[in-house]
């Protein structure tokens, strides 16, 4: 607590938890009680941040890949709005910017509805 305090930190109101995540997800019954603790202290101390999904669609590219029977998909972290399959995307870069449909957004192999600020994605 001393050095949170150090920082300026509010160490009174962080809570600590004493347990092993591998002892109790192994189910040693002396740490599974600290394991629903963690869960329930992150769930009512940790306040969402606001995504801004009223911006426009902004999604800086980390990589992109050629699948075949698939086309172009790029994959990046969402800054700002919301994208979903059938949106006219606009991608800026080197070369002049290149208009082009999202035909799909993907997550962890897994279709998502849309993807909006904060989320990880394959489009």
């Amino acid at each position: 607590r001393e050095l949170l305090e150090q920082y300026k930190f509010d160490a009174d109101g962080i809570p600590f938890i004493k347990g092993s995540a591998l002892l109790g997800l192994q189910g040693d019954p002396k740490w599974e009680p600290a394991l629903e603790e963690l869960v329930q202290a992150l769930d009512t101390s940790l306040a969402l941040p606001k995504r801004p999904l009223d911006k426009p669609f902004l999604m800086p590219l980390e990589h992109v890949y050629n699948i075949s029977g698939r086309g172009t998909v790029v994959t990046g972290k969402v800054v700002g709005g919301v994208v979903k399959p059938g949106d006219k995307l606009v991608v800026y870069g080197y070369r002049e910017p290149q208009e082009t449909v999202c035909t799909a957004v993907e997550t962890f192999r897994k279709l998502m509805d849309e993807a909006q600020a904060g989320d990880s994605v394959g489009v």
